[in-house]
């Protein structure tokens, strides 16, 4: 076959599809072990280089901003990856709509840099817009190479360069900072990262696009993309308000502090979540025929994710200010209030994201988008009520907002599936029960650690927090044996994708 049409074909993926899962869904924790490494080392470096306000300076924008870069993809990756049978013709013409929007949503941004300096009344954003408008067009030359080597399953490559694009962005950001050019330096992060990447994937994918080809039959792939661009941009726009109304009423300085609270709380968060659906996405899709295979599957990954998120946020609950100032030193003492906040949030939100999977799954990204404008409406109301309390105020409105619409997101996700709210508290109570408890444990017995430094103080927390969750998971009814079941699933959900004549043997 032609160079480029090895990019296509997946049928030799089905000869060995357990061994290349079981060597995709490693190199894809070890990136991302390696990511959230380098995430939180860039973090605790340039919170001790730079000022709050300049942090809070760059959120203004990307808050307003970023929300493009759900339209850079168009939901046409998911296409790519997602279709049995795709050509030359189809992904060459997804490549220039991707690039195309890229063009665009970079032109608008540079456009309309005065008017965000305007909305905020910081004449500094207008630059700093500027600046930053790169990114949509190198995000969108990358898509669609990174759909083939996902399609192609090459995790291990795109693990490879996704960690080296963070590094490149890292000593860039490091760099600039030195030079003493404050916000600067996470404006050059913000541009530099999407660039290495780019370099990196089109030097692993060899395809190369030709010119578009009219009737190449990418109308319904361009139309499953619409529903989930759709969402996307719903959903961003309701989880990021909160940044925007904090930056416009509050200023620079308490957006800060907000957002770094925010993303101290989303960083382990994105890094379990961010690879488990990666993987079970195709996987569940494989598995719409059977249904109870289904079920059990997504019931399998809900509680590997509550059982890696749940305990996280109980100790960053209990030992917020202890964290703060370990990782991000005394100038940002105040974002422990947030944290604290914030991580009523995160303790249901990473499990309860895990609708998208159902959705995209089914090929149901209609659904998703219609439960997307309800979901954003209560957000977003949420919000605009708890802004008469400050930026606490707004905190508090996200958690209400969350666990308003936990019943109506969990029915509304399995209406149309096997998948019963029963099966997925069934999955989450054992590890949201010795979350608690860990989290009670390290309130009780901090004050024992009182007279130490804030580091000792958060390196105990962290002591107390993995013996407490492990003997309570040993004291919960049937927790020695669910223990052992997720322990062992934790190392091969990622790479599990059963193949199509499996019987029901494996916990799946």
């Amino acid at each position: 076959m032609a160079n480029h049409e090895k990019y296509f074909d997946t049928a030799h993926l089905a000869k060995d599809l357990k061994t290349r899962s079981l060597k995709g869904g490693s190199a894809t924790m070890l990136g991302q072990g390696l990511k959230f490494v380098l995430t939180t080392a860039s973090t605790i470096v340039l919170a001790r280089m730079l000022a709050p306000a300049d942090f809070g300076l760059v959120a203004m924008v990307i808050a307003l901003t970023q929300f493009a870069l759900q339209f850079r993809d168009l939901g046409l990756s998911t296409a790519t990856i997602q279709r049995d049978h795709i050509n030359h013709g189809q992904v060459s013409t997804l490549f220039w709509i991707n690039t195309g929007v890229g063009v665009l949503f970079t032109i608008l941004t540079i456009a309309a840099a005065p008017l965000i300096a305007a909305f905020y009344k910081d004449p500094r954003l207008t630059s700093v817009a500027i600046a930053l408008s790169p990114m949509f067009l190198l995000s969108g030359l990358s898509v669609q190479h990174q759909a083939l080597l996902r399609r192609q399953m090459r995790f291990g490559v795109l693990a490879i360069f996704d960690v080296l694009s963070i590094a490149f962005g890292f000593i860039v950001a490091v760099s600039v900072a030195w030079a003493d050019k404050g916000y600067w330096a996470l404006v050059a992060a913000r541009v530099s990262t999407p660039l290495a990447f780019l370099v990196g994937v089109w030097i692993a994918c060899s395809w190369r696009p030709s010119s578009p080809v009219r009737g190449s039959g990418v109308r319904s792939m361009l139309s499953f993309g619409g529903n989930i661009t759709a969402f996307n941009t719903l959903n961003y726009f309701s989880r990021n308000l909160d940044s925007v109304l904090i930056g416009r009423t509050l200023g620079a300085a308490i957006l800060g502090l907000y957002d770094k609270a925010y993303s101290l709380l989303v960083m382990p968060i994105t890094n379990i979540r961010a690879p488990v659906n990666a993987v079970a996405i195709p996987t569940l899709a494989r598995l719409q025929g059977e249904p109870e295979r289904y079920r059990r599957y997504y019931c399998k990954i809900v509680a590997l994710i509550g059982f890696l998120s749940m305990p996280l946020m109980a100790l960053c609950f209990a030992s917020a200010d202890a964290l703060v100032i370990a990782l991000l030193g005394k100038d940002w003492a105040g974002a422990a209030d947030f944290i604290r906040i914030l991580a009523f949030v995160g303790f249901l939100q990473p499990v309860v994201s895990t609708n998208g999977a159902v959705y995209v799954s089914c090929g149901r990204a209609d659904r998703m988008l219609r439960w997307g404008m309800w979901n954003s409406s209560v957000t977003v109301a949420c919000f605009f009520v708890g802004l008469h309390w400050g930026a606490k105020g707004v905190a508090y409105g996200y958690v209400v907002a969350t666990y308003i619409m936990l019943w109506p997101t969990l029915w509304h996700a399995f209406a149309t599936t096997s998948v019963r709210i029963r099966d997925f508290l069934e999955a989450i109570w054992r590890p949201a029960i010795a979350s608690l408890i860990t989290g009670a444990v390290i309130i009780l017995l901090r004050p024992r650690f009182s007279h130490s430094t804030e580091l000792a103080q958060f390196v105990a927390c962290c002591g107390l927090a993995a013996s407490a969750y492990l003997l309570a998971w040993l004291l919960i009814p049937g927790g020695r044996v669910h223990l052992r079941e997720l322990i062992s699933y934790a190392r091969m959900v990622l790479a599990r994708s059963p193949s199509p004549n499996a019987t029901e043997t494996k916990p799946a």
